[in-house]
């Protein structure tokens, strides 16, 4: 850690002593016991909950509902655990990530510079999914949402990430910057799904959007926290912090005593804090403390995104059928022990053995001797009744109601149906399904939302440097792009994850099918659809033919030489040109973007229907014989509605019959 920041902090903690007389760790630390205490009732759920799950399904939460125990049983007594509940909630959260959400960023103003950028906006979000390993982060949220039913994303600006930065020797020395501090850290965007049971909230907010501070509770090694901030804290284990119930749960745990708890604080703006504050705290040490001062940037943000799996309208944490079923779980596992035992009483049955006989032990083994006292008499053999078919159903019926309650059914989870079902009955079992997943999802596209603003807004903020990300051009091609974080700005920024096509996936081919030979949408959209992998090879490159002429309309306006090829898609290029010639740039350009652009429109125009493109004309400026034209860079069209003029005459301009002929040109052809 560098020097002169250590030495900010302890400078800042100091002064907010001094003037408050309130000692951070100790404040913190009360805020965290306050919230825990708050959230006790619903942690008893999260973690029976998890550990179901995880088939650890003989256990309960005692009274203070701070430690999971095992139910005890007697030694002859079996504990079967049937574990559906893995299988539902894979299903479910196959359900909620069947979808990839893709990320429409909706531009500031319709110009071609801020549709752009927007596009720009989009591939930054995706290439900082693909990153941090989108998948499998989004399908861990996915699970805490529905085993919870809460979800967090956590973003933030990394000073320390990110490639390293050196300072020139001369800067550093006029500035009068430490060796030390001379190299520095770029700094990087960190978006990560963050476990319910590390998030505690104010627990007075009724949303979280009114929630004034809140805690992310994590551990970490004592040699990490003297290795991060230059201060030595004491480890303890795990479980000296409470938190028993983890080994429970399925978490690693590490039962060496190096391990410190870390609570970050961030509480919004107040009547002693106008400003806000952050602050690091591990046991009564101080590891960071952030109160802006006037003029800086307030701390009125927190840097996480909530989402509940079914809004709670009586709370801010949301609802999740998982509470509900844990119990049907349970008398599912004890009809199947007593299965179980019913068959080993039934296979091995019972002993009648005579007082002072002097049997002391039979065993199921063929051949066995027996010897007995014959003045007490044999040992008898009592037959254990078989199992009833009526407890076999009563398993069933069990399993039917557990599969109620959490809304999934076998067609949802593959398995095969009944000879009495027909096809079409089981596509809409699952149908329904996917029905009832319906506010689920609305919450999760609203955090999507929210997420999305939160790293544009994150990287404009806090990124001084041209933010680099890659794509998939031509052919497959890896390009490097880059984007100046400064230059971000946009609308909003959308996610689409919800679908009302059938999820089955012969269903769905059968219905694009449909849709694309009706004409309601286009063969791209139909293989985009369908699932295609390399859409641009399938559909002969007509997203390239887009970008393209999308780039041909910048360079345009930046007074450029465009032609049209024989080898474009002419349908697809006026599209993208005429849709550009409709915003207010194009109106107020200069007369020879305007003459370029009918020029080059009319060039898609005349090679799509088969004719000979127009060209430089053969006299005049522009033409072989003449000088080079001024306005257009040595080209004029050569057509009677662009003729250039007598002397002195003005250049005439389109007229609205042309450009709308050249619009029913395009649209007939698309």
């Amino acid at each position: 850690m560098p020097k002169a920041t250590a030495d900010l902090r302890a400078e800042r903690l100091k002064r907010e002593l001094e003037r408050t007389g309130e000692d951070p760790a100790a404040h913190v630390d009360s805020q965290f016991r306050r919230a825990e205490s708050a959230r006790s009732p619903l942690a008893r759920d999260w973690y029976l909950n998890s550990a179901f799950i995880k088939g650890n399904q003989w256990y309960a939460v005692d009274g203070d509902a701070r430690d999971v125990r095992p139910i005890p049983r007697r030694s002859w007594r079996k504990q079967v655990t049937v574990n559906g509940l893995m299988s539902i909630e894979r299903a479910v959260v196959a359900k909620l990530t069947a979808q990839r959400p893709v990320p429409a960023v909706l531009p500031a103003t319709n110009t071609d510079e801020d549709r752009s950028l927007a596009r720009a906006c989009e591939r930054l979000i995706e290439y900082q999914f693909r990153k941090i390993g989108w998948d499998v982060e989004l399908t861990k949220w996915a699970s805490n949402l529905f085993v919870t039913g809460s979800a967090w994303w956590k973003v933030y600006w990394n000073p320390e990430g990110g490639p390293t930065q050196e300072l020139d020797e001369v800067v550093a020395s006029e500035f009068g910057i430490s060796e030390d501090d001379r190299v520095q850290k770029e700094g990087d965007l960190v978006v990560e799904s963050v476990s319910p049971f590390e998030i505690f909230v104010d627990p007075g907010a009724k949303k979280f959007e009114e929630a004034r501070w809140l805690i992310h509770v994590h551990f970490m090694h004592v040699d990490e926290v003297y290795a991060r901030w230059g201060v030595e804290v004491q480890g303890q284990r795990a479980s000296s912090f409470g938190y028993d119930w983890i080994g429970v749960a399925g978490t690693v745990r590490d039962d060496a005593a190096d391990m410190s708890m870390l609570k970050e604080y961030w509480e919004r703006p107040s009547k002693d804090f106008p400003r806000g504050r952050r602050a690091v705290v591990a046991g009564d040490k101080v590891l960071e403390y952030e109160v802006p001062k006037e003029g800086e940037e307030p701390i009125d943000k927190l840097p996480f995104v909530y989402c509940p799996f079914y809004p709670n309208n009586d709370g801010m944490y949301g609802v999740t059928p998982m509470n509900y079923a844990r119990e049907l779980q349970m008398n599912i596992n004890q009809i199947f022990s007593l299965i179980v035992e019913q068959m080993a009483l039934s296979a091995h049955g019972k002993w009648l053995i005579p007082k002072g006989s002097g049997v002391t032990k039979i065993t199921s083994a063929p051949g066995e001797k027996i010897e007995y006292n014959p003045t007490h008499g044999p040992p008898q053999w009592v037959r254990g009744d078989p199992v009833s078919p009526n407890m076999m159903n009563l398993a069933g019926m069990f399993r039917e109601a557990q599969q109620y309650v959490l809304g999934i059914h076998e067609a949802s989870m593959g398995m095969s149906a009944g000879a009495s079902q027909s096809g079409r009955s089981v596509l809409f079992q699952a149908e329904q399904d996917n029905t009832k997943l319906g506010p689920t999802l609305k919450c999760m596209r609203q955090a999507l939302r929210i997420l999305g603003r939160m790293m544009l807004e994150t990287w404009r903020d806090n990124a001084d440097f041209p933010l680099n990300y890659r794509i998939l051009g031509e052919n497959a091609v890896s390009e490097a792009k880059s984007l100046d974080a400064a230059n971000i700005r946009f609308e909003d920024v959308e996610f689409q994850i919800e679908s009302s096509l059938p999820q089955n996936r012969e269903a769905r081919r059968q219905l694009v099918l449909q849709l694309a030979q009706m004409g309601l949408i286009t063969r791209e959209k139909a293989l985009k659809m369908l699932e295609f992998g390399d859409i641009g090879d399938i559909y002969d490159g007509m997203d390239r033919d887009k970008e393209r002429a999308r780039n041909e309309n910048d360079m345009i306006y930046d007074g450029g030489q465009v032609s049209a090829s024989q080898h474009e898609d002419h349908a697809s290029h006026l599209e993208a040109h005429i849709d550009s010639m409709k915003e207010n740039k194009f109106y107020g350009a200069p007369e020879n973007i305007k003459q370029a652009f009918m020029l080059h429109i009319q060039q898609h125009a005349a090679m799509l229907q088969g004719g000979t493109p127009p060209g430089p004309g053969p006299q005049g400026p522009g033409g072989p014989q003449g000088p080079p034209g001024p306005e257009m860079g040595g080209m004029t069209p050569d057509v009677p509605a662009f003729q250039a003029g007598g002397a002195g005459l003005p250049t005439p301009e389109p007229s609205m019959e042309e450009i709308q002929g050249l619009e029913e040109i395009a649209g007939r052809t698309i």
